[in-house]
Formats: C-alpha cells, structure tokens, sequence
C-alpha cells in the first residue's frame, strides 16, 4: 500500500487537475505539486520504515525493547565476569589488577589471600584470561597474583533475535503463579543464570528444586546459585515468600553436574598431515558441539553425546581422510547423561 514511487505519487496528483489546464513539466500547476509530493513521498517511506518498526517480527534494538516491554520481557544486559584472584598476601578491597587490556577490581573477600574481584569490560571477554596479573595500583608486599575461577560468568548482552524468541514464546507459555513455565521465565531472567530445569515436589507437597545452568553454559559455582537461592526463596526464610517464588513453594536451587567427556579417536590423515597439524582443530570443533548440547539442556529430557555427530564435524577438519573406532570415556557407544548432567570436554587423543 505505501510502496508508492515519486514519479507514481506524482503523476496520481496531476491526473486530479483538469485537463485543461497545463501539466507538462516547468509549468506552474507542475511546479507547485512537485515540491509537496517530493515531501509526500518521504512520508510514505517513513511509514514503511515504522510499519517495521512497531510489530515484534521486525522490529529492532530500541524499538524490539519497547515492543517487549509491554509485556514485561526486557533485554538481558551485558554481564561483568566476577573471577577469584588468589595472592601471596592480603590486599586492599578496591584495588586493581591487569591482564591483558583488561582491569579487574577487587570487591571482596572469599578466604584468606583470595578475593572476588569485577572485569572493567562486560561481556564474554571477562572469562577468557588465567594466570599471573599486573599489581596496577603498586601495593607493596604483593609478588603473586593469580586470576583463577570464573565465579559470574561474563556474558555478551542478549541480541535482538533472543529477545525476539523469549517475547514470542511467552504467547506460548501458560506462566501463572509459580508454575513450571512461571519458574523458567522468572529464574531464566536472573542475572547469571543461562537456562533452568524445574522439578516440581521433588522432595514432598510444596517442594520445588531449580538446576541451572549459567549464562556461557557452563556448570555455576557456589556463588551464584547462593545468589539464585536468595533472589527465588531465602534459605532462611524457606517457603515465605520472600523471593520470587509464592509462598508455601520451598525451592532448592542447584547446579546441574558437569560430566567430562573423554574421547578417543582412529583418525587417518592425508598426506602431509599428522595430529599435530589437526589437534586444536579437533578440540574446538568437540568443543563447540558440547556446548551446543549444553544449549539445548534445559528443552530435553537428557543429553545424549552421539558418537555419529562428531565423527562427522571431525571429517570436515582439513588433513582428515577417515576415522574409525571412536570411543566416548573408553565405551564405543553414545553417552546418555542424565537430566541434571551436562557434557565437558574432557582428555581428546588419537590412537
């Protein structure tokens, strides 16, 4: 309807003045119309433009935020990594230590010589670096500093098309009062937590356990699910409605159980090629396919490893003729987890 080009739009107007009058271009009926239907035009294409902009399936950034809103679904903002660093001495709380181009700051006390400490940098980046860090604030007595665990787990904030799908299933979810899909929308939308199983009376009438899963799909340590548990149902104050959870709902808060996988593999080069050339290649592609299981965790049963799908991906790794006998922690069957578990990659090697 509003895909009206100029020269369409403009002939339309002088097909409305009468013909006895001149129309042709350079004359005055001509010249006065033209200007206003250059104008008219740029309507039309802002209409097209907010017609894009207004509904969920095309809408983007802030205008996909407002869209969402309206239902009470926000975008999940980009997470700092929070990582353990461990020194020969105690340290001031605000101080700052460097790795790489990144600053982390101090924020508080885990035990003696090991702190929390914030990435300056949102985002994914944060969880990348281990090992000795630079003393950027000079604190004297202090020779070692090691970057260790990933206790929140940076995260890139959620992008258009993950908004787009959690506002779109939200039609499809019957969320009420501390249903199932009530406890997957609510917890799922906590900072840190990537996906959540739910299992309602686990332990008895008005029990419910949560097993999470953080937001990089890797298994959450002690920190964050303290963190859940408060934010849904205080521990000391179990079943009272504190938190997010309705009252008399007294919820456990878990994290799922990692399982390292550990694969053996009969590979067959080409010529030129050994497993020194192809090793890393073989372990990222593993990798990326563990982590792809991980994704799918919370919308299945329980994970199965499938001996089919690496062989396949490792055939697609240039150098690679054939490979044969693939072993999953020694057995040459798929690995079945359980529903809590959830595969890490674990020793690769090539027979």
């Amino acid at each position: 309807m509003y895909n009206l080009t100029y020269e369409e739009l403009l002939q339309r107007a002088l097909d409305r003045v009468t013909a006895t009058v001149d129309k042709t271009e350079g004359s005055f009926i001509y010249d006065a119309i033209a200007p206003t239907i250059v104008e008219l035009h740029q309507c039309y294409l802002y209409i097209n433009e907010l017609e894009n902009k207004v509904y969920a399936d095309t809408a983007q950034g802030e205008y996909l935020e407002r869209r969402t809103a309206e239902r009470g679904i926000n975008r999940k903002n980009a997470v700092n990594a929070i990582r353990t660093i461990t020194f020969n001495a105690d340290v001031p709380i605000g101080s700052r230590w460097g790795k790489e181009d990144l600053i982390y700051t101090v924020q508080y006390r885990t035990k003696k010589n090991q702190f929390g400490a914030i990435c300056n940098q949102a985002g994914s980046i944060g969880n990348r670096y281990t090992g000795s860090m630079i003393n950027i604030d000079s604190i004297s007595g202090i020779n070692d500093a090691q970057l260790g665990e990933i206790v929140v787990a940076g995260a890139e904030s959620e992008t258009d098309e993950q908004l787009r799908e959690r506002f779109f299933n939200s039609f499809n979810d019957d969320a009420f009062g501390g249903n199932v899909q009530d406890y997957k929308n609510k917890v799922s939308a906590l900072e840190g937590v990537g996906s959540v199983k739910v299992y309602p009376t686990w332990n008895g009438a008005g029990t419910v356990k949560l097993v999470l899963l953080g937001n990089d799909g890797s298994v959450p340590n002690d920190e964050l699910i303290r963190k859940v548990q408060t934010q849904v149902d205080p521990t000391q104050n179990a079943g009272e409605g504190l938190g997010i959870a309705p009252i008399g709902h007294m919820v456990t808060v878990k994290p799922a159980k990692s399982v390292q996988v550990n694969i053996e593999l009969n590979l067959t080069f080409k010529s030129g090629f050994s497993w020194s050339n192809v090793e890393s290649s073989v372990r990222e592609v593993i990798t990326t396919y563990l982590e792809e299981l991980r994704k799918e965790w919370a919308t299945v049963n329980n994970v199965i490893v499938r001996i089919a799908h690496i062989e396949s991906r490792i055939l697609n790794i240039a150098g690679i003729e054939d490979i044969s006998n693939t072993t999953i922690n020694g057995e040459t069957n798929n690995l079945s987890l359980t529903d809590e578990e959830v595969p890490v990659v674990g020793d690769i090697t090539n027979g």
